[in-house]
């Protein structure tokens, strides 16, 4: 939660991890070619590589050209050495964290590639690294247990996420009456909270984070790579910030909210808007002609309808997410807007108070904790333009097995989906045409096997396949690496022992932290 003079610094550290970069690489643009005069060399691959060692397309060409030429030893080394230290061979094991929140992705599926492509070179010490490609999570330590090398099942609801004792909120909010009115009450108390009192604010904030965020993950990351998040969630879930709309908000909306039940932004999350509205006639015509706007733009958006807990809402999607929009008005004054249907649901059990079983649900507005930091700062307070909330409940659901474990499978499917990019990429340039299926990706030797298969098959069982442009990778339970689906959409419910261990080696970890 933060005030006025705190905003520029909550909107840097919390909305600049929406940012996502854009994965296209300059090689990857400038080798589009048409025929075999333009086909990559192994020399001409590691010459680009000393100039721009961080290009995991040129990456991946480089190894699959030197497991061609017998050279992948030397030209993996080659690689490893170039990136960061922290990513380089000797330290992946333990640098590669794909229990992170705030992992770099870009440096993750580099690791991640590399391991999948090259065999790990023998160290003084430590056993001899398997021969031939490896995908998948990254090896355990000594420490993992036998039902993990037999590849056990295990129920994810089984796992224990960290025992951190929460504050003691009954008694430290005393006898202080605290009333909280608001979208808070209309929010799944395991869900992050950020507000405003007006659609301006949260524009301005979304700006600066825009402009500090960018500056400064460009400086942490040595990358410039456009980022284009905010623009990115706009458009997904088709709301228009032109000028002369500006007016608009302004005048009808009272609150507006940002809700969702994970940070994973770059990957793609669950991200879902709530208005109070004032002037409801006049806001509901031009939030629905947005959605018509969005439609009208892509050939292959659908639109459908549905309804949920009594309240029906409509969507329109393309296959890429690139617009996933659910729209739903359960009172004439609040409007919901979503990008996951799961999330959407989730919101409106909140609203309704209970969910399709008719269970109550708790809400952000009505515990005792969040009552407790508005009895610290008031509803309304006028140095207040925004305000940032992340409960306890929210935290716990973020370090639980389900949520860790789901967004651990999402990263290894992406590594895939952005190697069979790759992949086809270099199948257009070597041959000068489109792949048609990923059996022709390995069999003419620009991918290390078959996706999709063995080592390289998707976690959760999902199948890959190349887009229709022949250039883009697809799995049927993850999505687009551009924008996956959300975790709360497919949580993984069992997982390997192998996987169960890491868990719990995390769950060690961050307790001791």
């Amino acid at each position: 939660m933060f005030r006025r003079n705190l905003l520029s610094l909550a909107a840097v550290a919390v909305l600049a991890t929406w940012q996502t970069p854009i994965a296209t690489s300059l090689a990857a643009e400038n080798a589009s070619a048409t025929n075999r005069e333009n086909a990559w060399t192994l020399a001409e691959a590691r010459e680009h590589l000393k100039y721009a060692p961080r290009d995991a397309y040129v990456q991946y060409v480089a190894l699959q050209l030197a497991r061609q030429e017998g050279q992948l030893d030397e030209v993996a080394r080659e690689i490893s050495q170039r990136l960061p230290r922290r990513n380089r061979w000797s330290n992946r094991r333990d640098q590669v964290n794909l229990f992170s929140l705030f992992s770099g992705q870009l440096a993750v599926q580099e690791s991640l590639q590399l391991d999948a492509l090259a065999p790990e070179p023998e160290e003084p010490g430590r056993p001899a690294a398997r021969n031939g490609p490896r995908s998948g999570p990254l090896p355990l330590d000594d420490r993992q247990d036998n039902n993990a090398r037999r590849g056990e099942i295990v129920g994810v609801s089984e796992l224990q996420g960290p025992e951190i004792a929460s504050h003691p909120w009954v008694e430290m909010l005393g006898d202080r009456q605290v009333q909280v009115t608001g979208l808070a009450l209309k929010t799944p108390a395991d869900f992050y909270f950020v507000s405003f009192h007006s659609v301006g604010k949260l524009l301005d904030a979304t700006d600066l984070a825009n402009d500090w965020g960018a500056y400064a993950f460009a400086q942490a990351n040595r990358s410039a790579r456009t980022q284009l998040t905010t623009q990115r969630l706009l458009e997904q879930l088709a709301v228009e910030v032109k000028p002369e709309l500006r007016t608009l908000y302004d005048a009808a909306v009272a609150e507006i909210a940002i809700v969702g039940s994970d940070l994973f932004f770059r990957e793609g999350s669950d991200v879902t808007l709530l208005f109070r509205v004032r002037q409801p006639q006049a806001f509901q015509v031009v939030m629905d002609r947005m959605l018509v706007n969005a439609q009208q733009t892509r050939a292959d958006a659908v639109r459908t309808t549905g309804q949920f807990l009594g309240v029906p809402y409509t969507s329109v999607a393309t296959p890429d997410r690139t617009v996933q929009v659910y729209s739903a008005y359960p009172s004439p004054e609040l409007h919901v807007r979503s990008n996951s249907l799961a999330g959407l649901q989730r919101v409106l059990a909140a609203i309704q108070g209970q969910d399709e079983q008719g269970r109550q649900v708790a809400r952000l507005g009505e515990t005792d904790e969040f009552r407790y930091v508005r009895s610290l700062l008031p509803e309304g307070a006028v140095e207040e333009d925004g305000f940032i909330y992340l409960s306890d409940p929210f935290v716990r659901r973020l370090m639980s097995a389900e949520v860790r474990l789901t967004e651990r499978r999402r990263l290894l499917c992406y590594n895939h989906l952005r190697m069979i990019g790759h992949a086809a990429l270099m199948h257009r340039t070597q041959t000068g045409e489109n792949a048609g299926s990923l059996a022709e990706l390995a069999a003419s030797g620009c991918a290390p096997g078959e996706f999709g298969a063995g080592a390289f098959a998707c976690p959760d069982g999902g199948q890959y396949e190349l887009a229709a442009d022949g250039l883009t990778g697809v799995c049927t339970h993850h999505g687009y690496a551009s924008q996956l689906t959300p975790c709360l959409e497919a949580e993984a419910a069992r997982v390997t022992a192998a996987e169960a261990t890491a868990y719990r080696q995390f769950v060690e970890e961050y307790s001791r932290y």
